[in-house]
């Protein structure tokens, strides 16, 4: 769907009249059409399907334009009712006002911008409305299928550029805009050179032009759910970056971070000695220098043991009769780093009067994702799929305390694994992965849980939802500061405070 005709307005009591003479005219063009708007004022955003990459479909673009601006003055109405004219309907100012109302709008601008400082080309001495469109006729070489999936969805993006919102508008996308104000860090830019580089050279792909701008990505989806062209960057991220590492091979620095829970493992059996060597000046330098850290990050610390060893290891304080059951997901990040953290939840989830276990499984692949080693994610994928599918349903699901790592079952894994009956499954899963949040105010609305406020659960819950989001802060890529009032995505808290300790 195109956005050339999608600003028509007309009188409201003649809008029938105005959609029949339109439908007319698109059948005779042979054209289908997307109808969206705000009928009670006459407002109507008509997009046509054409593919501009062909060149009987921009002629006609630039015939429908023309003949919709003839429908929109018989009827009375305007051509941007909303929008405005700009260059794309510019072209068409003479005919809807007349030449004697165009010239004064000349006359105008000559006046009070003599040497075209201000808008150039807009309004007045506006160019050909086909004059300028993305891709040239017969540049897009992309054969290969992936690559067609990958540019479809990179050109979703319009331009609109809500990817440009401050810190004081709200919202999450984009953060690496809103602390640098920069073109370049935003998601809009991203999808530019994406296509560009894309349509004119597949194999452009994996130049250091991509590279730098997929670099300024966070990977903290808020264009998936902020971005009304639904582009989600996230995805298309990770999804070059394998096609990358096929083609090459994959960085160090990105094949230690996807197998940085195995590293940890490894680590949990001594972990004085890792931390020894991770926190001690001299050694975590050369650990970072080789792993190509940034040498003002600090290697997270293991826990003394694991969230398994310490939850299998505590004994309930209560012999009340169980609510239902509930298995914890031990993601990687709290299993090792934050085993305390994991052991409260577990005490919070019996004191509410729950059964909870610890189901067997592997690591989400949340860092594999991020890294863009989709291979080694989709293997982790089905791994869990095929290990807690069986066990998790809507009387004992999956619950999580890491945001990314339990969302990746809902967002990342019907995707990852394959099609047909591992889908089925994978979906049939992710209806019940919740977030500690989610289950608990799910639980109320069942009347299962009436209150929060007794038997210390209310500090409890208080404590994991500090440390939870103090911890998706240091351990993000967002700089050690950044303005206040802006809402974590990986955690879902409105942090006051980003100075981060």
């Amino acid at each position: 769907p195109v956005g050339v005709i999608e600003d028509t307005a007309v009188a409201p009591e003649r809008l029938g009249a105005y959609m029949a003479d339109f439908e007319q005219m698109m059948q005779k063009l042979g054209l289908e059409c997307v109808y969206y708007g705000h009928i009670s004022t006459g407002e109507l955003h008509l997009r046509p399907i054409l593919n501009l990459k062909l060149e009987k479909d921009r002629h006609l673009f630039r015939q429908v334009a023309e003949e919709t601006a003839k429908l929109v003055k018989k009827h009375k109405g305007s051509l941007s009712g909303e929008h405005g004219d700009g260059r794309l309907r510019g072209e068409f100012i003479p005919l809807m006002y007349g030449q004697e109302i165009y010239d004064l709008f000349c006359q105008l601008k000559q006046t009070w911008d003599p040497h075209s400082l201000l808008n150039m080309g807009k309004i007045v001495n506006t160019p050909p409305m086909d004059e300028y469109f993305r891709v040239e006729s017969g540049t897009c070489k992309v054969e290969d299928n992936l690559q067609i999936d990958l540019l479809r969805r990179i050109e979703r993006c319009n331009g609109a550029g809500d990817c440009r919102k401050s810190n004081l508008i709200g919202g999450t996308m984009c953060p690496a805009f809103k602390v640098s104000g920069e073109e370049i860090m935003t998601t809009r830019a991203r999808a530019n050179v994406l296509r560009e580089k894309l349509t004119r050279d597949p194999n452009a792909l994996y130049s250091p032009e991509v590279e730098a701008v997929l670099d300024s990505c966070l990977a903290c989806k808020g264009c998936k759910s902020e971005c009304p062209s639904n582009v989600d960057m996230t995805r298309l991220r990770s999804e070059v970056l394998q096609m990358k590492y096929d083609q090459t091979h994959t960085p160090f620095r990105s094949w230690m971070v996807a197998r940085m829970a195995v590293v940890e493992r490894l680590g949990s059996f001594v972990p004085r000695i890792y931390n020894m060597f991770a926190r001690t000046r001299w050694t975590s330098a050369i650990i970072k220098r080789v792993v190509r850290f940034a040498a003002e990050r600090q290697i997270p610390a293991l826990s003394r043991h694991s969230m398994r060893w310490l939850i299998a290891h505590d004994s309930p304080n209560h012999d009340s009769p169980s609510k239902g059951k509930v298995y914890l997901f031990a993601d990687e990040f709290t299993n090792y780093q934050e085993a305390e953290l994991g052991l409260h939840f577990a005490q919070l989830i019996r004191a509410l009067g729950y059964e909870v276990e610890v189901p067997k499984h592997v690591e989400s692949g949340r860092a594999a994702i991020s890294k863009g080693c989709l291979h080694l994610a989709a293997k982790y994928a089905k791994r869990n799929v095929q290990l807690l599918a069986p066990i998790i349903s809507d009387e004992t699901p999956l619950v999580g305390i890491e945001p990314s790592c339990i969302l990746s079952f809902r967002d990342e894994y019907p995707r990852l694994v394959e099609r047909g009956e591992w889908r089925m499954k994978s979906e049939k899963l992710a209806k019940n992965c919740l977030l500690y949040d989610e289950w608990i105010m799910r639980e109320v609305e069942k009347g299962n849980i009436s209150s929060v406020a007794s038997s210390g659960v209310s500090s409890s819950f208080s404590t994991i939802s500090t440390l939870s989001c103090v911890r998706a802060v240091r351990e993000s890529k967002v700089p050690r500061s950044l303005p206040s009032s802006i809402q974590h995505s990986g955690c879902g808290h409105s942090c006051n405070s980003w100075h981060v300790p």
